[in-house]
């Protein structure tokens, strides 16, 4: 278990999608190192397009995996000399989903849903020094950057959207100036930065200084899928949102009408106990079996 600095009833009530936190200390840096890092990206399968390199932008993939054949079987292969030449002139790697491949990270994911109540998922970034890579930017859910090995440098500030979604473009408003920053320091091995979604971002990496950190990001159901949901799930049911409509004038009471099934059906605690359902369902997270208490 983790020490997170504050409880998890203060932190969704005060910060949880308001304000910036820094939890110093939060990790025990000596759980993780480099050489777990690469047992777990051993596991992982070339070819996805899990793992993305950037140096000057997006490197091709052809550039460190190749296609490789094993008996019958074709697939790919990672180019351990590729690899070492991107990062070590300043170039960085991102593995999605990395808690898919690392049980160190699935837990600290789901210690981080438990403390968030929300779903989360983690995307690993490597870098050894270099300029940074994807500037400043604002991400449309919210992040907790877990340092896991060495340092880097962070600046936040406030959002120019309030509660972005995904489609939103994130550069509709001209990013903030420094002098409009409200963090600018250095995440530590353990450390832990929560930030809330629509916050601009800047992360860049220490000269000649490797570092590991994940970023965890959480997942939040909106009023707008839930709502989503029930017009898809509920209301084809109902022929008034079957009908066809005319392209010639708006039918103002028919629309109505329909609108008042919507209401009357997404205010229902039974819809809603559905949707959890169908919710919780959705978000299973990958299963461990515990072998060793098997066969013992």
């Amino acid at each position: 278990m983790n020490n997170f600095n504050i409880d998890k009833e203060c932190f969704r009530k005060e910060f949880f999608e308001k304000n910036l936190l820094h939890m110093k200390s939060c990790l025990d840096p000596a759980r993780y190192d480099w050489e777990d890092f690469g047992n777990d990206f051993f596991s992982i399968e070339p070819g996805l397009g899990t793992v993305r390199l950037y140096r000057d932008g997006r490197v091709d993939r052809q550039v460190y995996q190749h296609a490789a054949q094993n008996n019958e079987e074709v697939g790919f292969k990672f180019d351990e000399a590729s690899f070492a030449n991107i990062l070590n002139n300043g170039g960085s790697m991102v593995v999605n989903r990395f808690e898919k491949s690392s049980r160190y990270v699935a837990a600290l994911c789901r210690e981080l849903s438990d403390y968030s109540g929300h779903a989360t998922v983690g995307n690993a970034y490597a870098t050894k020094g270099g300029t940074g890579t994807f500037g400043k930017h604002w991400d449309s859910h919210c992040v907790f950057a877990v340092q896991l090995i060495g340092k880097k440098h962070w600046t936040v500030f406030r959002p120019t959207v309030d509660l972005p979604l995904s489609t939103q473009n994130g550069f509709a408003k001209a990013p903030p100036t420094d002098t409009e920053m409200v963090f600018d320091g250095i995440l530590e091995a353990g450390d832990v930065l929560y930030i809330p979604r629509g916050w601009w971002h800047a992360v860049n990496p220490l000269a000649d200084q490797p570092s590991l950190h994940i970023a965890v990001g959480i997942h939040t159901p909106k009023v707008l899928d839930y709502l989503k949901w029930v017009l898809i799930h509920k209301m084809s049911a109902n022929k008034e949102f079957r009908e066809t409509m005319a392209l010639t004038r708006l039918d103002a009471g028919s629309m109505a009408q329909a609108c008042e099934l919507l209401t009357s059906s997404s205010t229902s605690s039974e819809t809603f106990e559905e949707y959890l359902n169908a919710l919780n369902i959705s978000l299973s997270e990958k299963p461990y079996i515990d072998f060793d208490s098997i066969f013992k």
